[in-house]
């Protein structure tokens, strides 16, 4: 496997992708988009699955894209867009005629549009593509910070996405156990 990261991909943005490589002829190249609720997330969170992706004949390439707050919604698809365009014309690194999409949550979000835009076959993990409707039947929950899991750092497939309480604490805060 060949790894390269910290491919830039947009110099405005200073925006940059890790791109993973089989050592053999590759299947066709996959856009990994990280989840993180717009606000937060790296592409490191996903070189597991890119890298499992790459045992089974695929190149990878995850980018990063802006974030709240520093950009808002829609600044991550003109990313999401400005990474397929550099993608189609840049040198070839990858098959740019074979490409398909994967996103978890935020990311899961992003895939969708571009497979709708570009015409590209994706798998959308976790996103919520209706969420006006989803926000007005459950008007009881109340978005809290979960600060028992670092989102930012960690491997996707290591977060907890169930919503159960994954650690005891006693009342102070101090850590008891994890629970299974």
């Amino acid at each position: 496997m060949k790894i390269k990261n910290d491919l830039i991909y947009d110099e405005i943005h200073a925006l940059k992708a890790d791109l993973y490589q089989p050592d053999n002829a590759s299947k066709g190249l996959i856009i990994d988009i990280h989840g993180g609720g717009w606000f937060r997330g790296n592409k490191a969170k996903d070189q597991d699955l890119a890298e499992a992706l790459v045992r089974d004949g695929f190149s990878v390439i995850v980018p990063n894209y802006r974030l709240t707050p520093d950009a808002y919604y829609p600044a991550p698809l003109d990313d999401m867009d400005t990474l397929y365009h550099w993608i189609k014309t840049s040198s070839k690194l990858f098959d740019s005629d074979r490409i398909a999409v994967v996103g978890s949550s935020a990311g899961g979000n992003m895939a969708v549009e571009m497979g709708i835009k570009y015409g590209l076959p994706i798998v959308s993990l976790s996103g919520i593509l209706d969420i006006d409707d989803w926000l007005n039947e459950h008007t009881a929950v109340i978005a809290q910070p979960d600060h028992q899991q670092d989102f930012t750092n960690s491997k996707s497939s290591e977060i907890n996405q169930t919503g159960q309480i994954v650690t005891l604490t006693d009342l102070s805060g101090r850590y008891i156990k994890k629970l299974p």
